[in-house]
């Protein structure tokens, strides 16, 4: 359903932690048969985000941690994450590249320069990931 492509970080580079994220047509078919939605994906921000945020050292946030934690839901689920630090995260890229292929599409960095910053992304996009591999896996079940 996805690839991740490129994962080598170094400490203290400027997009020193960047990494795409390959998003497969099983994947678009799995997300467009799935139940999520940007409430859903908002509210699992809301439940978990600030777990997330502390986990990564960002102490007691007083905020919504929708405030510091962002995904954009669409045709392809998560085609935005955002998470602290100077413009930092991931978005669709619908060019073909290394490890792209007709049909695919990729989350692409920008600004990722911590392994923090990359931790988070992928904790997000994992949530969400796990999420929809679960209901694929339910979905065949139930046709046994």
């Amino acid at each position: 359903m996805y690839k991740i492509k490129g994962w080598y970080p170094v400490r203290d580079q400027m997009s020193g932690c960047s990494f795409n994220i390959v998003l497969t047509q099983e994947w678009k078919d799995a997300v467009s048969q799935s139940g999520l939605n940007q409430e859903k994906i908002d509210n699992l921000i809301h439940n978990m985000g600030a777990d997330i945020l502390k986990n990564h050292g960002y102490g007691n946030i007083e905020t919504d941690p929708k405030f510091w934690l962002r995904v954009k839901w669409g045709e392809w689920g998560c085609e935005h994450i955002s998470v602290p630090g100077n413009a930092c995260g991931l978005d669709i890229d619908t060019s073909y590249g290394f490890g792209v292929y007709e049909g695919e599409v990729s989350l692409s960095p920008h600004n990722v320069d911590s392994i923090n910053q990359a931790s988070m992304i992928l904790t997000l996009f994992l949530k969400i990931a796990d999420v929809l591999e679960s209901e694929v896996w339910q979905r065949k079940d139930e046709q046994q």
